[in-house]
């Protein structure tokens, strides 16, 4: 062992960081950092947030709130590509399907959220969008 390096244990060594699993419940975007929803004429974001949440809330029982569910919508379209299926509209949005949860996600063009559902017709919804 060369004369710089330590042992594991001995005192100063620098430890790997701890490994944890992938969570999605405790891996969820800080919405602070992100857009926080698109807001409407007549609503403001976080009320247009919260009205997207409950009128979506009976489908989504595993979303316990609207924080959670913005965070969710966020994680899905941070998945990107990478995951799940996407598609860009004409005016910029963005879609982010996730066909082993049945979840949709869209953002605007310019990044802020507009809705997360669970479509009725699954992935027969997503391929006739």
């Amino acid at each position: 062992m060369d004369a710089g390096a330590s042992q594991a244990g001995a005192p100063g060594a620098r430890r790997p960081p701890a490994r944890t699993a992938r969570n999605p419940a405790t891996s969820l975007p800080d919405p602070r950092q992100l857009p926080l929803w698109k807001p409407r004429p007549d609503l403001p974001a976080a009320d247009n947030a919260l009205h997207h949440w409950r009128k979506h809330a009976p489908d989504l029982p595993e979303i316990p709130n609207a924080l959670h569910y913005v965070r969710t919508l966020h994680a899905l379209a941070q998945g990107g590509a990478r995951r799940f299926l996407t598609k860009v509209r004409a005016n910029g949005d963005r879609l982010y399907y996730d066909p082993l949860r049945n979840l949709l996600a869209v953002l605007a063009y310019d990044g802020q959220p507009r809705t997360l559902f669970r479509p009725q017709g699954g992935i027969d919804y997503w391929n006739g969008l």
